[in-house]
């Protein structure tokens, strides 16, 4: 019986291994698939501002503001690039009792 008792928890353990590492899969596939997702209209979004910057004289009233959306546009698709290149599941400490997906950066989200 006994011998029952420690083999119904070995199996309990496998099932367990097995869910979670299934898990760890799904986020690592769920990380690619939005970072493809996302990243389709952030290059279009960074072309055209680019675009607009581009088309602005440095003194004209606009020019820093698109300037810095375009600053934050690069830092967006680092972010989204990272996303993609997620290989493996792992968590950094993020605030409180909140962990998040390390991406392998040390920018703060």
């Amino acid at each position: 019986m006994l011998a029952r008792v420690h083999t119904q928890f070995r199996v309990r353990d496998a099932f367990r291994l097995a869910a979670e590492k299934q898990r760890e899969l799904a986020i690592v596939e769920l990380a690619g698939a939005a970072a493809h997702e996302i990243n389709n209209p952030l290059a279009v979004a960074v072309a055209r501002l680019e675009l607009m910057r581009e088309k602005l004289d440095a003194s004209h009233e606009f020019y820093h503001e698109v300037t810095q959306l375009n600053d934050m546009m690069d830092r967006i698709s680092g972010i989204v690039k990272r996303m993609g290149e997620v290989h493996r599941y792992q968590v950094r400490h993020y605030c409180g009792d909140v962990n998040i997906l390390d991406l392998g950066g040390n920018q703060n989200p």
